[in-house]
């Protein structure tokens, strides 16, 4: 099977170039997982004709930030551009109605291919506390995804706990609890994402980003500009409070399996 396998700041991403396969997404999907250990998600991307230049589609079927910057980059290999170029892409993503613009910059072409890369993230739908059992947590309601935003101290142990019974009392296709510090600098992410039963503690979650950052924004109603910690590396945002959102990340390809 082919697949490209990205690092975009220890989210590691595989995306397989195929149209359809439908019904062998999850199949494809547990095989890769399997097969790479450290692979946190799978997708499946390929060139498109009309508003977008390509389709990225979840195993899950959630939407992702981290993919959709590895799919933009993906595209930006096909056009083989170099060091000090940008390229300019347009995506269809699962979960998302909207078609989403990236930027990817290339930095490097030796030995390892990396990206700099920026995308207009969906914009934000909704944000407002739910009562849990645990308590009353704010929930960031994006398309494809929704994140709850916790205190650090919540802890590990707990959020495994409750995270599917959340997402179902949700209704979320996929959902996400961010382990927010005191400080608001650091995050610990956790994505359930029911459609292919994957429970992971991510490295870095693109979306749990930009939902944390929009949450921040409206809560101190203002545009802000902001540096995230995460395990696998740091993320930026740029939010404002009607729910726009801008991420930023650094994509490295670690192979292309044939």
């Amino acid at each position: 099977m082919e697949y490209y396998f990205f690092d975009p700041s220890g989210n590691r991403t595989a995306l397989i170039p195929v149209a359809g396969a439908e019904e062998y997404r999850l199949e494809y999907a547990k095989e890769i997982m399997e097969k790479e250990p450290t692979c946190e998600q799978v997708g499946f991307v390929h060139p498109v004709n009309g508003t977008a230049d390509l389709r990225l589609q979840m195993a899950g079927g959630e939407f992702c930030g981290n993919a959709s910057l590895c799919a933009a980059a993906w595209f930006a290999m096909l056009h083989e551009i170099k060091p000090g170029q940008q390229e300019s892409v347009k995506l269809e993503v699962s979960g998302s109605s909207a078609v989403l613009s990236a930027e990817i910059h290339c930095l490097k072409t030796t030995d390892t291919l990396e990206y700099e890369g920026s995308i207009q993230m969906p914009v934000i739908q909704d944000i407002h506390p739910i009562c849990f059992a645990e308590g009353e947590y704010p929930v960031v309601f994006m398309p494809g995804i929704l994140h709850a935003i916790v205190p650090e101290s919540f802890g590990r142990e707990k959020a495994l706990n409750c995270i599917r019974r959340w997402c179902k009392q949700l209704n979320a296709a996929c959902l996400g609890i961010m382990l927010l510090s005191s400080d608001s600098c650091r995050i610990t992410p956790l994505v359930y994402v029911p459609g292919s039963d994957t429970l992971v503690w991510e490295q870095s979650c693109a979306s749990g980003t930009a939902a944390v950052g929009a949450w921040l924004a409206a809560k101190e109603k203002r545009a802000l500009s902001r540096s995230f910690t995460e395990p696998g590396g740091s993320l930026s945002v740029e939010a404002a409070p009607n729910g726009q959102v801008i991420l930023h990340n650094q994509i490295k390809l670690i192979r292309h399996q044939y």
